[in-house]
């Protein structure tokens, strides 16, 4: 059953504990033979000592393979709320890192206290730099990176421990099926996975290796390039997405925060034919998500968002196409 908390167990902290027990036990029954000498007392030392040195090699290699063999990077600006979450679900990952924009909470002291890399998104040290070019950041992020597998992680979301199992039996494998996967996302509201809303199935390219990817590209709403010819699979462990408790947070952290990025997005690349694009995919988007709407409040069983939670999506489709629609416009009257 998927948990809607991540688990901080780490992997190696049984053979840590019982490996010292044995240590104690080594250094305790040489000394008492020190005290009592016998005849049989070297014998029996040689074959502790022998004992002592087979366990830490055996105990040495089973803790290196207890990491998994991938590197996560995380986007952070000023995420020392949400930050430690997220690290603590990858703790069994090798190579863990942000990309940091200078916070100026504690989010570098949190990444460093467990186990992971700070990053520059910037070549500067100017406090709080906000990311302008998405695909250019995650890029960046990417290139970091030092092993070949990669998990793209938010610093507001978490894995489950059912997809940190299934990342470490593909990585494990000599030829694995696929080389990108997609992974399934579900929200997480007051403690509890949400097993339906409108916005499901919520599958985004998230666990890849680096060799079948060309990096991000554009400035919003940034895509992954996939090598031509590079199938995809499906990954069934999900990564979590909490959601703020009240709608009054929910809607203030992202309504002008996704306008903003939107606004830039248009100004820089939109145009005649682009907009009638947009208003077509909006329009298909709204009569999809009305569909799916009468499926979550009338057909499906489960835990659901509030209904204002949903209807958020509808209002912020509508506000993309009437800021596309203004930038547009104005582009075609002052040329």
């Amino acid at each position: 059953m998927l948990r809607s908390r991540p688990t901080s167990t780490n992997p190696c902290s049984l053979l840590q504990t019982l490996y010292y027990w044995y240590v104690l036990d080594t250094v305790f029954v040489n000394r008492l033979l020190n005290r009592y000498k016998t005849a049989w007392d070297y014998e029996v030392r040689k074959r502790r000592t022998l004992e002592f040195i087979i366990s830490w090699g055996i105990v040495s290699f089973i803790m290196d393979k207890a990491l998994i063999g991938a590197s996560v990077g995380i986007l952070t600006l000023n995420n020392a709320e949400s930050l430690a979450r997220a690290l603590t679900s990858v703790a069994s990952f090798s190579d863990k890192y942000i990309c940091d924009g200078n916070s100026t909470d504690d989010t570098q002291d949190i990444a460093r206290t467990h186990g992971a890399r700070v990053v520059k998104q910037f070549d500067t040290d100017k406090p709080n730099e906000k990311i302008t070019d998405f695909g250019t950041a995650r890029t960046k992020c990417l290139n970091a990176a030092k092993e070949k597998w990669y998990l793209r992680l938010d610093s507001d979301e978490y894995m489950s421990p059912e997809a940190i199992e299934e990342i470490r039996k593909i990585i494990a494998e000599p030829q694995p099926q696929h080389r990108v996967y997609k992974i399934p996302r579900k929200y997480v509201w007051r403690g509890k996975v949400i097993d339906d809303t409108i916005t499901y199935p919520n599958r985004q390219i998230r666990f890849f290796h680096r060799d079948a990817v060309d990096g991000y590209i554009k400035i919003t709403h940034e895509r992954l390039v996939v090598k031509s010819g590079e199938p995809i699979g499906l990954m069934r462990g999900v990564m979590c997405v909490p959601m703020p408790d009240s709608f009054a947070e929910f809607d203030a952290s992202r309504t002008a925060r996704a306008l903003s990025w939107d606004r830039r997005q248009y100004e820089a690349s939109m145009s005649l034919t682009s907009w009638a694009w947009a208003l077509i995919h909006t329009c298909a988007t709204i009569a999809l998500f009305a569909v799916r709407l009468a499926r979550v409040r009338f057909i499906s069983r489960g835990n659901k968002l509030p209904l204002r939670y949903e209807l958020w999506r509808f209002t912020y489709l509508l506000r993309t196409l009437w800021l596309a629609t203004k930038i547009t416009f104005r582009k075609l009257v002052t040329f």
